[in-house]
């Protein structure tokens, strides 16, 4: 995305900002948010916490999870957007293992959270795209190992337009919602 040509005016985004120092030990984010920062005003919304979700369903007959690595006897869901958030979630652990590498990716985690839904296995999923699911038992956490990845979510605009009545009205909005969710 670039905001000194492209027609928009703000924009959530998941990434790491230019000037951020790599976070060791957390699930990388390839995503580029922005392709020219030189005039982009950027609000930090929330971190990105990926969580291990799965159909309840999954879980019937199994013996009990108790560590990271039991998850792979469930088969791993991966997001093609995200390729290296199973193997950097299982690093952070010391596991290496084949399997992680193995199961099938989807191109959008929408596809992939669909998947988790049919009992096709477990995703590692930003929490807010999943907190209704959990809330409702539609999906569970099989292990409860909320990780951080390397990124967060932003809202972004341009640096000159940031306090124009429309974009300022949003942004004062969405930061007041953060702050209560916190």
């Amino acid at each position: 995305m670039n905001f000194g040509r492209d027609p928009v005016d703000v924009a959530i985004r998941v990434g790491q900002l230019p000037q951020a120092q790599p976070m060791r030990d957390a699930p990388r984010i390839d995503l580029e948010m922005v392709d020219d920062w030189s005039s982009v005003h950027a609000d930090l919304l929330m971190p990105d916490v990926l969580v291990p979700v799965c159909n309840p369903s999954l879980l019937e007959g199994t013996p009990p999870i108790r560590n990271p690595e039991d998850l792979l006897s469930l088969g791993l869901i991966h997001v093609a957007t995200r390729n290296h958030a199973w193997p950097d979630w299982y690093h952070v652990f010391g596991i290496t293992d084949e399997r992680i590498q193995k199961g099938p990716a989807f191109g959008h985690f929408f596809m992939a959270l669909q998947a988790v839904h049919e009992g096709k296995g477990v995703g590692l999923i930003p929490r807010p795209l999943v907190e209704e699911d959990i809330a409702s038992g539609r999906l569970v956490l099989p292990l409860n190992q909320a990780t951080e990845s390397a990124g967060a979510y932003y809202l972004l605009c341009r640096r000159e337009q940031k306090n124009m009545p429309a974009i300022q009205k949003f942004r004062k909005w969405i930061l007041s919602e953060r702050d209560l969710a916190h």
